[in-house]
């Protein structure tokens, strides 16, 4: 859950964690959503290995979002990490 602290700071490092992730060896995707009535949100990072994982968890410029996230940004998070095992999509065909 967010907190109401310095909005716009915390909008300048979601922008940049976003522009940074993407460059990560071994990025593959992410997405985020976030309920504008509650606050809530979850944010997805898809990477290509346990080891590009761990490599943006330790990023310094990561970290140091982390710290924010901690002391500035949110009032309690959850991280969790999952392993896909399976995917598998459908779509209507076009007409």
């Amino acid at each position: 859950m967010r907190t109401a602290n310095i909005p716009e700071v915390y909008a300048e490092w979601s922008d940049r964690m976003t522009s940074l992730v993407a460059e990560m060896p071994g990025y593959i995707a992410h997405t985020s959503w976030r309920d504008q009535n509650s606050g809530e949100g979850v944010t997805i990072a898809y990477f290509d290995s346990e080891a590009s994982l761990k490599n943006w968890g330790g990023h310094p410029v990561h970290q140091r979002a982390q710290h924010l996230g901690r002391v500035e940004f949110y009032q309690e998070y959850t991280v969790e990490i999952a392993t896909i095992t399976s995917r598998h999509s459908w779509r209507l065909a076009d007409s």
